[in-house]
């Protein structure tokens, strides 16, 4: 046989000394378990769901870690029982140990790979009201989680303990800025690490959250009097339990992470839609999409421009001028205004009601236009047509029902858009109503056919439509505010108003500006009528593919799968990180109880707004003098310390003299949430002791109140 080559035999060589040299595998080693939360389950309405979905394959094809990955949520009327189940368990299921029924909830699709997942049953004392940490501690303990992302509103969250693993909350920020006075402050610094959902949330965050609370600074005085008062300890080592208290509060790892917008995807979603919806009404193609041979049942109030083969079809190919405002005529040339979105807000904050006036103001001045071109015998203005697509509230609990029409009784909590736009006396022509919900390929297929996408939310933590729209390369009217201000690159983005502020949600709102939204309209209608007019509309387009391509460019590069999977990747192990320093630090803490900085008094009948870093306020009436603040700042630091529940501690009194109840210690988290609904002291106290959780009285002889109306001294 003859010898190999030189060549061949030293490279064999040198791969069998790499071989030898790369580490083995440990077969027995253990991955590092992760628990995904989010509203619902991964198949069922909701971008969150979503999104969190396409998280969960990333994390599955990450390089750098190795994941067990579970799912939990905390809708109760699809929740499974207590337990952890694989994909087939889920779809045999039959009825949970807890009275919740399974069998309706619509069945995922054999498409979608979900055998990567675990999925876990909530425990029996979770609430749709709100998720306290102490019940992501539970959960971790219960199923043995390393890691919890979260990806809900930050405002169900409520930090009543510290977190006892390692939490990363993906987060879409409702207001500009974060503020100490929000409840929002305790619950994002509760966390080990934050994914904004927009560049300008994440700065903000960077600048409030960053960093140590100050506690250092902000007790400085009282740490140099109790120094003074032993001469031999120094500045520095008197700094040192509060310094250690602060780094156990911690700081918080920040980093921009956009949800996932798949530009071609979408692309091709809709164009398979399109091409269908021109010979099929939309609820045979939802049908035929969703896999489902028989044609639908119940068309649900389809409305006749869904319905291809006639001259008022969004998908048709009709030749009768659009030109023809009198009967509302729809073709190619048409300028369609789409109105896309939930629509499940008694506060209407997505601005469904704005959207309308802007347009019916937009629709009577180019109506007024063409009557007048009209009679001086000049060329007609393209006609216009509104496209509301709305997820009403009723739809969404279909999900639990196998799409079944929700019943009599169940009604509508948005906006009412049929009774609103018949008051406005747009002519009915003018618009479609389509209260539905439909296949992700017919969502895109309507934001490809709109002209222009109409978003003036007046707030949003990221704003899917509104990226998903340029994406298929529409054009968007958003309000400038928040998340809306950072993603509109296609379109204009309108100055709001004014500010607005609600006691229901506690955050600063935009109020839409519908004279900008109109004066909007009307540039991105003049731009369509100069694209439809042939040669001479050369320019336009050449304007309009120009922004199209920068905004593709911007698109691809920002929220690309492989840039959020790596983010995802850095920010949890930063998360584990900081959760290794808190931890320190607690010992340090535990070892020498803080003198300092464990609560701020709050006196008097309408008591100051919280905006400080000690975790509990004590809400007193005016001529509490606290007689040991030492011990009474101990006593504060070694409840957060221990992981107590306790939210409310009292301090025992014999009588006090008009007052009606004895002072509080009231966690600050919560005197902010309070806050947002009343001032008065003794409501703050009332709604502390319906809030008390394993209330507690605090040692006596820790304060004095004097009654200087009475002239007397109580000691307690």
């Amino acid at each position: 046989m003859p010898r190999p080559p030189v060549v061949i035999t030293s490279l064999l060589i040198l791969v069998a000394a790499v071989v030898a040299r790369a580490p083995a595998t440990e077969p027995n080693q253990r991955k590092k378990r992760i628990g995904l939360f989010t509203p619902s389950l991964p198949w069922l309405f909701g971008p969150y769901q979503n999104q969190m979905y396409q998280v969960s394959l990333l994390l599955r094809d990450s390089e750098g870690e190795n994941y067990d990955i579970c799912w939990t949520t905390f809708s109760s009327n699809i929740a499974l029982p207590t337990g952890e189940y694989s994909i087939p368990d889920v779809k045999k299921f039959k009825q949970s140990s807890m009275g919740r029924a399974l069998p309706n909830v619509t069945p995922p699709g054999d498409d979608l790979r979900l055998d990567h997942l675990t999925f876990l049953g909530p425990l029996d004392h979770l609430s749709e009201q709100g998720t306290p940490a102490s019940y992501l501690n539970a959960l971790a303990s219960e199923y043995n989680l390393d890691i919890i992302l979260t990806l809900f509103d930050i405002n169900r969250i409520m930090p009543d303990v510290p977190l006892s693993v390692p939490v990363v909350g993906w987060v879409p920020l409702h207001s500009p800025h974060v503020t100490k006075s929000s409840l929002d402050y305790w619950a994002l610094r509760s966390f080990h690490g934050v994914a904004a959902l927009a560049p300008s949330a994440a700065i903000d965050l960077e600048s409030v959250m960053g960093d140590v609370p100050p506690l250092a600074e902000s007790f400085r005085n009282a740490t140099d009097e109790a120094a003074n008062r032993d001469a031999a300890m120094t500045r520095r080592e008197a700094d040192k339990p509060i310094k250690y208290a602060a780094r156990s509060v911690g700081k918080v790892a920040v980093e921009f992470i956009p949800h996932i917008i798949d530009r071609h995807s979408l692309i091709q979603s809709a164009e398979k839609a399109t091409k269908m919806l021109t010979f099929m009404s939309v609820a045979h193609v939802d049908s035929a999409l969703d896999g489902k041979k028989q044609p639908p049942v119940l068309d649900r109030g389809q409305e006749r421009t869904l319905v291809s083969g006639h001259d008022r079809s969004l998908f048709g190919s009709s030749t009768t001028s659009s030109c023809d405002f009198e009967r509302g005529t729809i073709d190619s040339k048409t300028f369609v205004v789409l109105l896309q979105g939930g629509n499940y807000d008694g506060e209407d904050r997505k601005g469904w009601d704005t959207s309308v006036q802007a347009f019916v103001q937009f629709y009577n001045i180019l109506r007024d236009t063409h009557a007048a071109s009209a009679n001086n015998d000049e060329e007609c203005r393209i006609n216009v047509h509104l496209h509301i697509h709305s997820m009403d509230s009723y739809l969404i609990e279909s999900d639990a029902n196998k799409d079944a029409d929700a019943p009599a009784a169940v009604f509508p909590q948005g906006h009412l858009h049929h009774k609103r736009l018949h008051e406005t006396g747009l002519p009915r022509h003018a618009y479609t109503i389509d209260i539905a919900k439909h296949a992700p390929h017919v969502v895109a297929a309507y934001k490809r056919r709109a002209s222009v996408c109409l978003h003036p939310s007046k707030v949003e933590g990221f704003g899917m439509n509104v990226l998903e729209c340029q994406a298929l390369e529409t054009p968007v009217i958003t309000t400038k505010h928040t998340a809306m201000a950072d993603y509109t690159k296609l379109g204009r983005s309108v100055p709001s108003r004014q500010s607005i502020k609600t006691p229901k949600n506690g955050y600063e709102m935009a109020m839409p500006d519908v004279d900008g939204i109109v004066n909007a309209l009307m540039e991105l209608y003049e731009e369509h009528v100069a694209m439809m007019s042939g040669h001479n509309g050369v320019a336009a387009r050449a304007k309009r593919e120009s922004e199209v391509m920068a905004s593709n460019q911007w698109i691809d590069s920002t929220f690309s799968s492989e840039l959020v999977g790596s983010k995802f990747v850095s920010l949890l192990h930063r998360a584990e990180i900081e959760f290794q320093h808190r931890s320190k630090a607690k010992q340090k803490v535990l070892q020498d109880i803080p003198t300092t900085g464990g609560y701020q008094l709050a006196l008097g009948y309408h008591t100051p707004i919280a905006d400080w870093d000690a975790p509990w306020t004590l809400i007193a009436p005016d001529g509490l003098e606290i007689k040991d603040p030492t011990a009474l700042h101990r006593a504060c630091w070694r409840m957060m310390m221990h992981q107590s529940e306790t939210n409310v501690m009292a301090l025992p009194v014999s009588s006090v003299q008009g007052q009606g109840m004895p002072p509080m210690m009231v966690k600050t988290y919560l005197v902010t949430g309070f806050q947002n609904v009343v001032s008065r002291r003794i409501s703050l106290e009332g709604m502390a002791m319906q809030q008390a959780v394993k209330p507690q009285f605090l040692p006596q002889g820790l304060a004095v109140l004097r009654d200087e109306s009475y002239d007397v001294k109580d000691e307690f």
